[in-house]
Parts: structure tokens; C-alpha cells; sequence
């Protein structure tokens, strides 16, 4: 446990103390009327009522860090990307074979693992692939388990299949300095954008923000 969640803790442990304090000292003030038992229970609840805005204020403090996708990216490539055009295979269509493309990139300093996503900016940030966490700094084609409705939170991968024309598909690979059960997300379903789900992956499982540190992206597109 470190950083923000040692201090939420310290406060929510100073509530339940200034909760008890103001309870007591209305209790003795009730009693017997005395000034000093009035003053003690005004500075207690003065204490206890200004717990609630520092909690707060350390709660959005721990939420906004920086941008994770403005912080320093790696070289990501594939073989199965050429000219800025994804192969047909990696496409869920009547051409392809709905295999995840290949991928590589370089190690990353303080990383102890990734994790990948590929989405698609031009049909509602649709996600058509996110990974467990992962240690190689390779995937092989096909290696992503195909998307499965039995495990929607899981991993998996799914085509490219735009209804028409061309649409972009976006991977992004995040360097992590810990690594997380489960990553945001739903596979084969629309999202609020990859600045969010950069945003959610960025907070670790101590609830403080900065895990990942940096952060690699391959852009191409497909047409049908």
C-alpha cells in the first residue's frame, strides 16, 4: 500500500476518531454543561467536517494523473502490416482468417510486463482486441485467443470487419510497471476512446495512477 491510499486510509481512520470524539463530547457536554466540553466538541466536529474535502480532494488528486498516452512511446511493428495497410488475413471477413497480427517491440526500462489493445477510431472505438497481461515482447500471428461472448471481460481478438469502405485500427501496446488482473474493456464492443481506457490501465492495484511508462502505437488500415 503506498502513496494516496496511506493517506485516504489515515483519513478515514481520523473520521471514525473524530465521529467518536463528537459523540462523546455531546454526550459530557449534555451532562454537564461545562465550556471547556462545548469548545472540545466544536473543534471536533470543525475536524470531522473538514475530513470529507481533504478525502476528496486526495481521491481526484489519485485519479488525474497525466495523460498516459502523451508520455515517451516505443517503436511497434508488424509483419503483417505493409504500406499502412493490414494483411487480409488478421480481417474477420470472407478474406481473411480472424488471426491477430503479428507484433513486436522493443523492451522497455522498469516495465515488468504489456498489455495490447487494437480499436477502431472510425467505428465508435470499437475494440477488436485486448490481451492479459503479457512478459515477450512479441505476439505471434494468431497467439490472441479468438473473442468469445463466454468471457466478455477476458481477452481475445476480433477481425477488422468495417461495413464498408476503409476504416483505421489502432494498436497501442502500454509498458506497465505492475501488472493487473484484468484490464478495461469489453472485446468486440464500442468504448469511450483509447484516452480512457489508457487512463484506467494507468491506475494500478493500489489505486494510485503512473503505471504505465510509456507506451508504443501502430496505426493502419483495412478496407472492404
Amino acid at each position: 500500500m503506498t502513496g494516496y491510499q496511506m493517506i485516504k486510509n489515515g483519513i478515514s481512520m481520523g473520521i471514525i476518531v473524530f465521529i467518536v470524539a463528537v459523540i462523546l463530547f455531546a454526550i459530557r457536554f449534555l451532562l454537564h454543561k461545562k465550556k471547556k466540553d462545548q469548545i472540545l466538541l466544536l473543534i471536533s466536529l470543525c475536524l470531522l467536517l473538514l475530513c470529507f474535502p481533504v478525502y476528496f480532494a486526495v481521491s481526484v488528486r489519485q485519479y488525474s494523473g497525466s495523460d498516459p498516452t502523451k508520455q515517451k512511446q516505443f517503436t511497434v511493428t508488424s509483419q503483417d502490416l505493409h504500406d499502412g495497410v493490414w494483411d487480409p488475413v488478421i480481417s474477420n471477413t470472407e478474406k481473411g482468417e480472424n488471426l491477430s497480427p503479428q507484433l513486436s517491440w522493443d523492451p522497455v526500462k522498469g516495465a515488468k510486463g504489456y498489455v495490447v489493445y487494437m480499436i477502431d477510431p472510425d467505428g465508435y472505438d470499437w475494440i477488436h482486441m485486448k490481451t492479459d497481461s503479457l512478459t515477450d515482447t512479441s505476439l505471434s500471428r494468431g497467439e490472441v485467443p479468438p473473442f468469445t461472448r463466454k468471457d466478455p471481460d477476458g481477452p481475445g481478438y476480433i477481425g477488422p470487419y468495417p461495413p464498408s469502405g476503409t476504416h483505421t485500427y489502432e494498436v497501442y501496446v502500454f509498458a506497465l510497471r505492475n501488472l493487473k488482473d484484468g484490464y478495461a474493456g469489453k472485446v468486440n464492443q464500442v468504448s469511450n476512446g483509447i484516452d480512457q481506457i489508457s487512463s484506467l490501465v494507468d491506475v494500478n492495484e493500489n489505486g494510485d495512477t503512473g503505471n504505465i511508462i510509456a507506451f508504443g502505437k501502430l496505426s493502419g488500415t483495412y478496407t472492404r
